[in-house]
C-alpha cells in the first residue's frame, strides 16, 4: 500500500470523466431509494451511511487485492479503482431491509420487491465477478458495499450498532 490510504475515502466520490453512465446510475439510485433511506433516518445517519459504506467497500477491495496472489489481483480491478456503484449497492441492500414488503420501479418501469431488489443486486455482482468483466471500481468492492448495506443499514440500530450497544452495555455492566 505504500501508505496511500485516500483512495479508500476517495474512491467513491470519484467516477470517469469520458462516461456518464456511472454517474448518471448512482444519481438514479439515490434519487429512487437514497431519498426514502433519509427521510427514515435523518440527513445526518444518511451522510454518514454513505461515507462508512464507501470506505468499508474499497477496504473489501483493497485487502483482496493485498491477499489475493499477484496475477488474480490484477484481473480484480485495473490498479485503480473508483465510482460509487458499491455505495449504490449498499443503498439497495438497506433501503431492502428497511421497507421490506414495498416496492421499487427497477429501469421505471418494472415493479420489485425489497426481495428481489436484494437478489437482483447480489446475483449482479456475482456474475460480474464469474464473468471478470473489468470495472472501474474493482470486483471485490461491490461486495463490501453489500456488507456494508448490511452491516451499517439493516435495520434500526443497525447490526454493527447493535453489536456495539452490547459491548458498551457489558462494559457499563462490570463497572
Amino acid at each position: 500500500a505504500q501508505g496511500q490510504v485516500w483512495p479508500l475515502f476517495t474512491a467513491s466520490l470519484s467516477h470517469p470523466p469520458r462516461d456518464p453512465r456511472q454517474l448518471v446510475g448512482s444519481m438514479l439510485g439515490l434519487y429512487f431509494l437514497g431519498v426514502s433511506l433519509e427521510q427514515s433516518w435523518g440527513g445526518r445517519r444518511f451522510v454518514s451511511f454513505l461515507l462508512w459504506s464507501g470506505v468499508l467497500a474499497y477496504s473489501c477491495q483493497f485487502l483482496g487485492e493485498l491477499l489475493l496472489p499477484d496475477g488474480a489481483a490484477g484481473r480484480m480491478s485495473g490498479g485503480y479503482w473508483f465510482g460509487s456503484i458499491p455505495v449504490i449497492e449498499a443503498i439497495s441492500v438497506a433501503w431492502a431491509l428497511n421497507f421490506r414488503g414495498q416496492t421499487v420501479r427497477l429501469f421505471f418501469v418494472l415493479p420489485v420487491t425489497a426481495r428481489g431488489l436484494l437478489a437482483f443486486v447480489i446475483g449482479f455482482s456475482v456474475l460480474r465477478l464469474i464473468a471478470v468483466q473489468q470495472t472501474p471500481e474493482g470486483l471485490i468492492s461491490p461486495f463490501g458495499g453489500l456488507a456494508a448495506g448490511w452491516l451499517l443499514g439493516g435495520g434500526t440500530p443497525s447490526p454493527l450498532r447493535r453489536v456495539y450497544l452490547k459491548y458498551r452495555y457489558a462494559q457499563l455492566d462490570r463497572e
